[in-house]
């Protein structure tokens, strides 16, 4: 008789998986003894009234057709059989733990990444652990670095990375409590359909019957990578066909000539290839008369310190734009004003760095300024734009958090708006900031001063720096630099948007500051504009 007892016990556990696990169902039950407990099931059919081999005994489920009325030929609804409930003292399937044992589970067993030690019981209704009493990993929401069961910390994602089956395209922002991702600035997938000449949903085109509804500009496409044709939708409306593009030589900028002061060619140099209906030098006040020593072409600073992107980069200077410089305390003998919008929106003063205090370097002369002034075509498949930074100052160790703050801005006329908080450009345009530092010596307690020696003063300490093997040779050998920093903003896509990138010194003409600018690059999606390390 065991074929038949095997084939009773797989309709009762797939009864039980049809409840999907549930334990407190009580159902009537008028045609058993007395003594009958139909809970439990066991191996011993002397006590176990629910399976038998004996038809006489077992009014539920028995070994002949004739006196069986529960479970028949056609599809089985039983009444009769409940469920082991939770805090039988067994582990019965459905359960994660059962209660009434008094079993505790190591909490790094639960989850060693979320925990590190403590001791968990079972939660009451028997499908989990209750970890109320484990010791969590140690985590601080807001350090840009997730810890613990933080499920994020600063930074965002991919709408589409977030949610494939819901999102088509967008940003995602992690909240404010670490535990989530805001996604207010996520595009929900539209329905749609290839072919019917309406790009839709996920379609990155569509270009109808025909295939000629869609037709794009293929520097539109990719602007680095393409310099003119015309492309059309492929067949299942998710990408273009790019046979007719025309291929940009490798490098825009390789054939440029180092000791060019031609402002198109800077733009070359960093990364902007093409579309850029205006470009000038000029000082940090828009006019004209900035020094030619203080803005070059580089293709290397020192022994170590190369291009992020091709084999050249601009570099602007309160001294000498050199490899190295022969003189860091270089007076190019001009001041100006600083930039009037900028300075406005900052109170018409200098913005002082919160890492020294919030009350220093807000007044002085805008010196030995230089500012290169790109007006850009915004290609129209991008919605941002990034580029690498690279600050060097001679004032570094000496005048941290002191009047003297050299500073570096990069000023963003655009006309994007947005609701989304995180997306939003800065008011004052400059989106070179740390945590509210700009860039400059004073930017050195905020942490991102890497390339030089650890030091301290009244009210500021730098811990941050890892080396100084990256000054070899540059001509701030024992002071101080930043390594490479992204640098990050939003635009419309179609716009003109302009791009001023000026750097002086603050208060006197000695003491000089560099900075190198590469790797521009457009983006498809909305960002977090400001500033970070460089990856």
């Amino acid at each position: 008789m065991s074929v038949p007892r095997i084939a009773v016990l797989t309709v009762v556990f797939f009864f039980i998986a049809a409840c999907d696990g549930a334990k407190t169902i009580k159902p009537k039950d008028d045609d058993v003894l007395s003594g009958d407990d139909d809970s439990l099931l066991s191996d011993d059919p002397a006590t176990d009234d629910l399976i038998t081999d004996t038809a006489g005994t077992d009014d539920t489920v028995t070994d002949t057709t004739a006196p069986d009325d529960t479970i028949t030929d056609t599809p089985p609804v039983d009444n009769d059989i409940a469920p082991v409930t939770c805090g039988n003292g067994d582990l019965d399937f459905g359960e994660i733990c059962d209660k009434s044992t008094g079993t505790l589970a190591n909490c790094t067993d639960i989850n060693s990444d979320w925990y590190q030690g403590g001791k968990a019981y079972c939660q009451d209704d028997c499908l989990g652990w209750d970890t109320s009493t484990c010791e969590e990993v140690p985590h601080e929401c807001g350090n840009n670095t997730p810890e613990g069961p933080e499920v994020c910390d600063g930074g965002s994602i991919p709408c589409a990375t977030l949610s494939p089956e819901k999102y088509q395209s967008g940003t995602a922002y992690c909240n404010g409590d670490c535990n989530g991702w805001l996604t207010d600035g996520c595009v929900e997938i539209e329905p749609s359909e290839c072919k019917d000449g309406k790009v839709e949903g996920i379609e990155v085109c569509d270009g109808g019957p025909d295939g000629k509804a869609n037709i794009a500009d293929c520097i539109d496409i990719d602007p680095l990578l393409y310099s003119g044709g015309k492309a059309y939708c492929n067949a299942n409306c998710d990408g273009w066909l790019v046979e007719t593009c025309t291929e940009r030589p490798p490098e825009c900028e390789s054939t440029l000539n180092l000791a060019s002061k031609d402002p198109y060619h800077y733009a070359k140099a960093i990364g902007i290839c093409s579309g850029v209906p205006k470009a000038e030098m000029l000082l940090p006040s828009g006019s004209t008369g900035a020094n030619a020593t203080g803005h070059a072409l580089l293709d290397a600073l020192g022994d170590v310190i190369t291009p992020r992107g091709g084999d050249k980069m601009m570099v602007l200077s309160s001294g000498q734009a050199m490899d190295p410089p022969d003189n860091t305390s270089f007076d190019q003998q001009t001041s100006s004003t600083a930039p009037a919008d900028w300075y406005a929106d900052n109170g018409n003063k200098y913005p002082s760095s919160p890492a020294c205090g919030g009350t220093t370097g807000t007044t002085g002369n805008t010196n030995d300024g230089v500012m290169a002034r790109f007006e850009v075509d915004v290609p129209s498949t991008a919605r941002s734009f990034s580029f690498d930074i690279y600050f060097l100052s001679v004032e570094y160790p000496s005048y941290v958090c002191s009047a003297y703050n050299d500073l570096f801005v990069a000023l963003l006329d655009s006309s994007f708006t947005t609701t989304v908080e995180a997306q939003k450009n800065p008011i004052d345009g400059n989106l070179a900031v740390y945590e509210g530092n700009a860039v400059g010596v004073n930017l050195a307690p905020a942490g991102l001063f890497t390339q030089c020696t650890n030091t301290a003063g009244t009210g500021w300490e730098v811990t941050s720096c890892e080396g100084t093997e990256e000054l070899a040779g540059t001509g701030f050998e024992g002071k101080g630099g930043t390594g490479w920093l992204t640098v990050r903003g939003n635009v419309v896509p179609n716009e003109t948007m302009t791009l001023r990138l000026a750097i002086w010194d603050l208060g006197d003409h000695i003491l000089d500051s560099m900075v190198l600018i590469d790797n521009f690059k457009w983006g498809t999606t909305n960002v977090t504009p400001g500033m970070t390390k460089a990856q």
